[in-house]
């Protein structure tokens, strides 16, 4: 799943925008795609990216912005660090910007000229968003599926399948991820990892373990206990679900 974003210093241009996108997904059946939400503040947007972590976007961005605001191309350069997977397609009335993108290493999806005709922009939309759609429709059976996180101002990343469970800890908003070699704790919610990685499996409220992992299980103790022997808990209503899968 993809989420949509808009940062569009214009308000009609903005709403013009965000019901051509909606449109389009609409239309073309665009499943892996989700419109989020559009605002004329790079702050806000960049905010938004940096406390969700663990989830990537399609970022329309209007290359010039309001006075006093970060440009469009420092705002793709944060979105840049903090969503490595983006998908970027600027808005601009001059094409000279493009080498500026370049120059910057952002790697945009696409460059939208505007123009007075907005037909050809929306064909252009249209074309970004199939673009899009079919980069995240199938994910190749040997390829690996990466698990990014931050830790302050720096991204990791991790095969999935190197990762026995993820739980939660007592510190509001922070995960932990458990592996043979590490135990490493982060900004995330559970619910947004198994949305992401939809074959993990919810062992309980506090737990999302990885079954293609598990060697043995102990039906009295509910103790699960990975290939290279990290263990943890799982509900007793869970159990039954768990056994059904492996």
């Amino acid at each position: 799943m993809r989420n949509i974003y808009l940062c569009e210093s214009q308000p009609v241009e903005r709403q013009n925008y965000e019901r051509e996108i909606k449109q389009q997904l609409l239309v073309n059946q665009l499943s892996s795609l989700v419109y989020s939400f559009g605002t004329e503040s790079p702050e806000e947007l960049l905010l938004y990216v940096q406390n969700h972590p663990l989830e990537t976007g399609l970022y329309f961005l209007d290359t010039e912005m309001g006075i006093g605001q970060v440009s469009g191309m420092q705002l793709a350069e944060q979105i840049r660090q903090s969503d490595p997977q983006a998908l970027i397609v600027f808005f601009a009335y001059q094409k000279e910007l493009s080498v500026n993108a370049i120059q910057r290493h952002i790697e945009p999806l696409d460059y939208i000229i505007k123009t007075s005709d907005h037909k050809e922009e929306y064909q252009q939309i249209m074309l970004d968003l199939k673009i899009a759609q079919q980069r995240d429709k199938v994910v190749p059976e040997n390829k690996t599926e990466i698990f990014t996180y931050k830790l302050e101002s720096r991204i990791y990343k991790l095969d999935i399948q190197k990762i026995d469970y993820f739980s939660t800890t007592d510190s509001p908003h922070k995960l932990r991820l458990t592996t043979h070699e590490q135990q490493v704790e982060f900004r995330g919610d559970l619910n947004d990892i198994q949305k992401r990685y939809p074959f993990l499996f919810r062992g309980h409220k506090r737990i999302l373990l990885n079954p293609k992992r598990i060697k043995l299980i102990d039906l009295q103790t509910r103790l699960v206990t990975f290939i290279d022997d990290e263990s943890c808990q799982i509900a007793y209503r869970r159990l039954s679900e768990l056994k059904q899968i492996l």
